[in-house]
């Protein structure tokens, strides 16, 4: 089934506390991979055959059963035709050749060329940036980001937020990949989902701009790494060099930002007046110091008991 339709992808395994592992697969064996490592001590070496194996297994399986499996393939059919980027999305990892492409890419170029070239806080409906990240030099790094996250707008009673009330045409930031696995809007663990119920109850008190600014903020590396450091919560996050020093990857997310604003303005989805607060506490970097805003999420983050 994947031989004469690939589809790009990757799985990383989730840990209890909502880290990942890192599987470091090769061809399309990726989820084949992810479940022998995940149930086996067994070697890197032994672990790749029996990957391969069991696609193998899988793949037969399917052949000689076409009746068994007809639903499945009618699903997967089903989201290649409305996928409009034409495979799959999986988040969650990174496949290991994209980053070796990514620092052979990254020789010797200036940070506002990678910035370009990468299109990293390019703001569009979540499908054209997809799109558009197809042309980037190096595939697989980039992800767009929704922001506020497209899981809490669908919880949200009044969907003032969303354009032309489909979630899908929500608006998104391009980022590299390992930032958006560290901000508190991503993934499992106890923090983020608790960030996010924070969202879902700001928005239905109908406080926009407030969960606006607390997207925005949780949506920034920078911001969800010291809100941990500050609540002693540890994640092994995994160490990457983006070739972008601190300060311009602050830029190019502050860039976003604005971008953000515009967009939704454009759209009718905020007022002028909300507009012009957004502008100005992003310009002040607010998303990255806002004392009452940051209270609240501590507020609501469970602690480890002592």
């Amino acid at each position: 089934m994947g031989e004469m339709t690939p589809h790009s992808g990757h799985f990383d395994i989730v840990r209890s506390d909502g880290s990942t592992q890192a599987v470091n697969s090769e061809n399309q064996n990726c989820l084949f991979h992810a479940v022998i490592q995940a149930t086996t001590n067994a070697l890197e070496d032994v672990v790749q055959e029996k990957a391969k194996e069991l696609r193998i297994r899988v793949s037969k399986e399917i052949q000689s059963k076409p009746g068994k499996y007809v639903n499945a393939l009618k699903v997967q059919n089903m989201f290649n035709q409305r996928n409009s980027c034409n495979k799959f999305k999986i988040a969650g990892g990174v496949r290991k050749g994209d980053e070796k492409k990514y620092k052979e890419y990254i020789k010797n170029k200036e940070p506002q060329q990678i910035i370009h070239e990468l299109y990293l806080g390019d703001v569009g409906e979540y499908e054209q940036l997809c799109q558009k990240n197809m042309n980037a030099p190096v595939s697989g790094i980039v992800e767009a980001d929704h922001v506020p996250p497209k899981s809490v707008l669908e919880k949200i009673r009044n969907k003032s937020m969303v354009k032309d009330n489909n979630i899908n045409l929500e608006f998104s930031m391009n980022t590299l990949y390992h930032y958006h696995r560290h901000v508190l809007t991503s993934g499992s663990s106890k923090e983020s989902k608790a960030c996010r119920d924070l969202l879902v109850k700001t928005f239905n008190q109908g406080d926009t701009v407030e969960g606006l600014k607390l997207s925005l903020m949780m949506a920034h590396p920078e911001f969800s790494d010291n809100l941990r450091n500050k609540l002693h919560i540890q994640r092994n996050f995994k160490t990457f060099d983006s070739g972008l020093p601190q300060n311009k990857r602050n830029q190019y997310y502050k860039d976003g930002y604005v971008r953000l604003v515009e967009a939704y303005s454009s759209k009718s989805l905020i007022n002028q007046n909300q507009k012009t607060e957004l502008m100005r506490w992003i310009d002040q970097d607010q998303f990255l110091k806002d004392k009452p805003l940051t209270d609240k999420m501590i507020a609501v983050i469970p602690r480890n008991k002592k």
